[in-house]
């Protein structure tokens, strides 16, 4: 029997470093085109629904207290 692939809707982003805090968290797609934006976050910690993201790639830039992070993930 086949399982079904379960989409995850939550993006959890995590800082390593217990001293550093997100501030703003800003996802474009793969054009480049802003498709979501939260400043005043002031946490090391921040969950991001994509339940309303199409499918494909995007990039979270992240923006602390110390540096300014990438990362890259893709919805399916």
């Amino acid at each position: 029997m086949v399982q079904p692939v379960v989409r995850i809707s939550l993006l959890p982003f995590l800082l390593n470093q217990s001293d550093d805090i997100i501030k703003t968290i800003i996802i474009n797609d793969s054009k480049g085109s802003i498709v979501s934006a939260v400043s005043g976050i002031n946490a090391n910690t921040y969950t991001v629904n994509l339940s309303n993201f199409a499918k494909g790639v995007y990039f979270a830039k992240i923006q602390t207290v110390l540096d300014i992070q990438v990362k890259k993930f893709i919805v399916n």
